[in-house]
Order: structure tokens, then C-alpha cells, then sequence
């Protein structure tokens, strides 16, 4: 988290951190990491898939 407060426009940042969210059981931080890429990047779908996936697997709330 301090890597992606430093600079939280780094794509790459926030995928790690959503890796290491779900890795550690913190499912509201990971969906905050996946929202914040699908902002960042709209232009690449695998960001919208994977937070859809997120989705379906936790739920929407």
C-alpha cells in the first residue's frame, strides 16, 4: 500500500496489490486496487474482466 500511495496512477502497482489483497483475504482493498485500474487503463479489458470475475466469485457488496 505505501508503493501505490507513493504513486497510485502505476498500473502495475495496483495489480500486485490486488494480487496481494486477495492473497491475504482483504477483499474490500482488492476490489478498491481492481476499480482503480479499470479508471486507469479503461482501454485494456483484461482489467474489466477481472474485477467482473471478482464480481461473480465475492459478490457485488
Amino acid at each position: 500500500m505505501k508503493a501505490v500511495r507513493i504513486d497510485p496512477y502505476d498500473a502495475p502497482l495496483r495489480e500486485l496489490a490486488a494480487a496481494i489483497a486477495i492473497e491475504a483475504g482483504d477483499l474490500a482493498l482488492c476490489r478498491l486496487h481492481l476499480e482503480a485500474l479499470v479508471l486507469l487503463e479503461p482501454d485494456r479489458p483484461q482489467h474489466r474482466r477481472r474485477l467482473e470475475a471478482f464480481e461473480r466469485r465475492f459478490g457485488e457488496g
